[in-house]
């Protein structure tokens, strides 16, 4: 089963389509999470069919900032469990595999409001006791020294 994350800094324009039915198509994702995608729920929509997704969740962008959606191929793989301006919840639930939970983030660009990205991590942890895979832009490092390249995790 994969999962991509891709903060896409806008969905409106074609590079950016192209960019991500590239990838789609390469790593072949049962999930995908979109933040920043700046547009409203009609072009996110578009995308996510045109991509082959049969379930497709939006949470509008406010004006030209924000928005975040979740793709997933099989409409009956799973449900929303919440979602916020900040963030989109879906327990996984493929049919004969475990449940677990997929919860997409995206981190408050504020620097002196990112306290609010972990306060709700925080929030979120008691929801579920399945286990938990959260992906996206945390807009956060905890310390400089994680932004050096031999600290990056990497993944497929």
């Amino acid at each position: 089963m994969n999962v991509l994350s891709w903060n896409c800094r806008g969905l409106g324009n074609q590079r950016a389509f192209q960019f991500l039915k590239e990838t789609v198509t390469q790593k072949q994702p049962n999930f995908v999470f979109l933040c920043e995608t700046k547009s409203n729920k009609a072009r996110v929509e578009f995308v996510g069919r045109g991509l082959g997704y049969e379930g497709v969740f939006i949470v509008e962008a406010q004006g030209r900032s924000g928005g975040l959606a979740l793709l997933w191929k099989n409409e009956k793989d799973g449900r929303i469990i919440g979602f916020s301006q900040s963030h989109i919840d879906f327990m996984v639930e493929v049919e004969g595999n475990p449940k677990w939970r997929l919860t997409g983030v995206y981190g408050e660009p504020q620097r002196q409001q990112r306290m609010d990205t972990w306060n709700l991590l925080r929030s979120l942890v008691n929801n579920s006791n399945a286990p938990w895979c959260v992906i996206g832009d945390l807009n956060n490092v905890l310390s400089q020294s994680d932004k050096r390249e031999d600290n990056l995790i990497r993944v497929g």
